[in-house]
């Protein structure tokens, strides 16, 4: 046989799901957020997340993500959920839902997620077109006994028997939807108290959607607390002579602005005290998803006020980083690979809008302290004149 006529086979290990999963999504907001966004792409318009606000290492404990989206036929189930890096919007990037949805998906990697904090994930499905129903567990502990000398086996070639299957039965597309059953927790610790207000730093489109709602232990996912506490606020705060030459329009507190053709949103803040550490910093948001956690776009100096980092926050929308046809987000969702060529510009304008800002909240914060001294003098100087001559003498 010739050389060139040869062919190989690309086998996945079974340490890839350790990789995809238990090494990416160590945080329960984290790992619970990416099954929020499969009901997001499933065009789902509830999500009720339930949990144990205590005794979670109790090994009955468990985690349960339930929607209403369209659920997934067996075929769905096996050719897209199964396939491990199944991209849902194929080659077109900005694809969109029967809803007409942008898709968040792109990595195939979120069924994973779970793995971060359990070790067994069932998954129960019924679906809107077909009525199929279907039960199924993934157990990392049997992914790995069947691991023998610790360097993986190819489950590319692995059954796996289904829990339960039912055929198509028109009567049950109505109860159509999807509930994700987190099993064998792996938590060390009950979650934080402040998990639902985490969450909600994760997503925007709960803000904006009325026909998304997300529940955690039955009560509404809150509103982000990004903006409390704000002293100055920009571009609101931007004065006539500050906002010539700068080319922005302003839409519900956010700047519009475009960058190499691509629109996209800003609201940068700064706080009345130093700001919370998991706030301090400018949040990117793309397809209505965190895609950067709060940063200072890598700025390391030339900055007049670099006290002022400590009071900021903000937020970006710029749904064109998801865009692009190489992706530009990190795999858990929480950075974007600022080496590429596709974002430097936008790295060099988030860096010149921190130093005009910054700039601007240290010539606000002088012209405060001038004017509470002024006004200080101002009221000694009243109480002396009302005073004798000879008292303001003495």
């Amino acid at each position: 046989m010739n050389n060139n006529q040869k062919t190989v086979k690309l086998k996945f290990n079974s340490k890839i799901i350790d990789q995809l999963g238990t090494d990416m999504y160590q945080h329960p907001v984290a790992a619970i957020a990416e099954l929020i966004s499969n009901a997001w792409d499933a065009d789902a318009e509830n999500v009720e997340i339930t949990y144990p606000t205590e005794n979670i290492t109790e090994p009955s404990a468990e985690i349960i993500i339930k929607d209403d989206g369209l659920g997934m036929s067996f075929e769905d189930f096996q050719d897209k959920y199964l396939n491990v890096g199944y991209n849902r919007r194929g080659n077109q990037v900005n694809a969109t839902t029967p809803k007409g949805r942008k898709i968040m998906g792109r990595k195939g990697l979120g069924k994973f997620a779970g793995f971060g904090i359990a070790s067994l994930i069932e998954i129960e499905s019924i679906s809107a077109v077909t009525g199929e129903h279907f039960i199924f567990k993934m157990d990392l502990e049997e992914f790995q006994a069947h691991d023998e000398d610790g360097t993986g086996f190819d489950f590319t070639e692995k059954e796996w028997p289904v829990e339960i299957y039912e055929s198509s039965n028109p009567q049950k597309c109505s109860s159509h939807g999807t509930t994700i059953k987190l099993k064998k927790l792996t938590l060390s610790q009950n979650i934080r108290t402040d998990f639902p207000q985490s969450m909600s730093r994760r997503f925007i489109l709960h803000n904006q959607n009325d026909n998304f709602q997300i529940t955690i232990n039955s009560k509404p996912l809150p509103e982000d607390d990004t903006f409390n506490l704000i002293r100055y606020d920009f571009p609101s705060d931007y004065t006539a002579e500050e906002k010539e030459g700068l080319n922005i329009k302003i839409e519900d507190s956010y700047a519009v602005e475009e960058l190499d053709g691509h629109p996209f949103k800003w609201r940068i803040a700064f706080t009345t005290t130093p700001a919370k550490k998991e706030l301090n910093g400018i949040s990117i948001f793309a397809s209505n998803k965190i895609a950067q956690n709060p940063f200072f776009f890598n700025l390391t100096g030339n900055i007049s006020a670099q006290h002022a980092l400590a009071y900021l926050v903000g937020q970006i929308r710029a749904d064109f980083v998801d865009s692009f046809p190489k992706d530009m987000i990190g795999p858990e969702r929480q950075r974007i690979n600022w080496s590429r060529q596709e974002v430097n510009s936008f790295m060099l304008w988030g860096q010149a809008k921190i130093r005009e800002l910054t700039d601007l909240w240290k010539k606000r914060r002088t012209k405060a302290k001038q004017e509470i001294i002024e006004n200080k003098i101002n009221k000694f100087g009243e109480r002396l004149d009302q005073l004798q001559p000879t008292e303001r003498v003495s």
